[in-house]
């Protein structure tokens, strides 16, 4: 996204902020979700620590996690720090290009091309992170849904890598499985940027990312382990996405391999 582009797209973002946060704060915003059978919720958000518009995104993305675990809701979600931000003053810790790209790939594919902060969910509904009312309305769309196919996953540790064994019932082609492995609180002070002097906090920031090209209905893959994570520090997300259209089609937390699988 060029420089002009990229400053329109943050401009309405911010217009859309003010819009999206009118009379409800996320706490206000929750609300109950039937579930169908099968149905699930992949919420990716696209954010920046350089953006002053994302922080309450950040905040919306931070009390879904907390509804969710708390009612044991089918919703993954998923915190990508793009790197775009970071000329303009404060390098992302988080941020990768690789994130960038995915977010890129959504733009050319949704209405609205790419702005921070950007929600996607199911790889078909994109809308402005902080605009809770609206991912409400998404979340009881998705979550509605009855879908076939089932996702397991599990993983070991082996060193420096996990390895991960799957099996997907619904294999087509051009299906691509992800990976993410995500930190579930991360704090940081930002000293510059549009966000300096702030202490900004994160839920389920992705820190290690892999994507297997699938050949089957199932496989096993490693994947490098971030610093200093342990299952403690967060958690392991995979997802079966079709590279065509773009729709997440199962979703599923991996689960560490038990000692006599």
């Amino acid at each position: 996204m060029k420089g002009s582009d990229r400053r329109h797209g943050i401009v309405l973002a911010g217009v859309f902020l003010g819009l999206g946060l009118m009379g409800a704060s996320p706490s206000q915003a929750e609300d109950e979700f039937e579930v169908g059978p099968g149905a699930f919720a992949v919420v990716e958000l696209f954010t920046s620590e350089g953006c002053s518009s994302c922080p309450p995104a950040d905040e919306v993305l931070e009390s879904l996690v907390d509804q969710a675990q708390r009612a044991g809701l089918p919703i993954y979600s998923l915190s990508f720090h793009v790197d775009y931000w970071n000329r303009l003053g404060w390098t992302d810790p988080f941020s990768s290009p690789i994130f960038s790209q995915r977010q890129r790939t959504y733009g050319d594919r949704l209405e609205g091309g790419v702005y921070t902060p950007q929600a996607v969910v199911n790889g078909v509904e994109g809308f402005v992170g902080s605009d809770r009312t609206t991912l409400d309305r998404v979340l009881r769309d998705q979550l509605n849904r009855a879908r076939r196919g089932d996702l397991r996953a599990q993983y070991e540790r082996a060193e420096d890598q996990l390895v991960v064994d799957f099996e997907w019932s619904e294999f087509r082609k051009r299906d691509e499985l992800f990976l993410a492995i995500v930190r579930s609180a991360s704090t940081v002070s930002v000293p510059r940027g549009e966000n300096a002097g702030r202490t900004l906090t994160h839920a389920n920031v992705v820190v290690g990312w892999k994507a297997v090209e699938m050949t089957a209905n199932q496989g096993s893959f490693g994947v490098d382990l971030p610093k200093d994570w342990s299952p403690a520090s967060g958690e392991v997300i995979c997802f079966v996405q079709n590279v065509g259209g773009g729709e997440i089609r199962g979703a599923a937390r991996v689960q560490p391999r038990k000692p006599s699988d």
